[in-house]
């Protein structure tokens, strides 16, 4: 909105009442930044650079975007801004690593509060007794997983089976069979040799 010239330019002598242009700054030059999600940041920062912006660059974990690609942008995508101005590129280290908490003795609903706490999925398998408890988990608790991953929660009963009638403890005893071949089938999806600890 300011003067930033004249034509004829200052100084230059015109007869009286001759008319004169003035050009108005319509400001600096604005330009759109891009979507550079999962680009890596060498040609991320060639495109900002083209663009006359100046590039920072910070890392941040990703469940979604591989390691050493770019997640965002701040300024986000799409926004218009001034050139020269400054663009921070935000690059992936992978899924965030969390401890596996150790759930072991701890009922259904108190066992996936402390799953869910650090960001991880709980399966659970074998008895549906609502006094049931944890007897084990895969990955072991202490294991260091990617958040998001799957733990797998294996629940028994929390009283001796000679306290069952007999029909009660046949299904308690077909429960935990069935507890085995989940946990098989579970290791096996998960790539994981027989014996081999998580």
């Amino acid at each position: 909105g300011l003067v930033i010239g004249t034509n004829p330019a200052a100084g230059s002598p015109e007869a009286p009442h001759s008319s004169v242009q003035i050009v108005v700054s319509t400001g600096v030059p604005q330009v759109t930044i891009p979507s550079l999600v999962n680009e890596t940041p060498v040609a991320a920062t060639q495109k900002l650079v083209g663009l006359g912006l100046t590039v920072t660059q910070a890392n941040e974990s990703s469940p979604t975007v591989p390691s050493g690609q770019v997640t965002r942008t701040d300024p986000p995508a799409g926004t218009a801004v001034s050139k020269n101005s400054s663009v921070t590129l935000y690059v992936s280290t992978g899924p965030q690593q969390v401890t596996v908490p150790d759930v072991t003795n701890d009922s259904r609903s108190d066992a996936q509060t402390a799953l869910q706490a650090v960001g991880l999925k709980a399966t659970f398998t074998g008895s549906n007794d609502p006094n049931a408890v944890v007897i084990s988990q895969s990955p072991a608790p202490n294991s260091t997983v990617n958040q998001g991953s799957a733990v797998m929660v294996v629940m028994v009963a929390a009283w001796p089976l000679y306290q069952f009638s007999d029909s009660e403890a046949e299904a308690e005893i077909a429960s935990l069979m069935r507890v085995v071949t989940e946990i098989r089938r579970f290791r096996a999806d998960q790539g994981l040799r027989p014996g081999q600890r998580v």
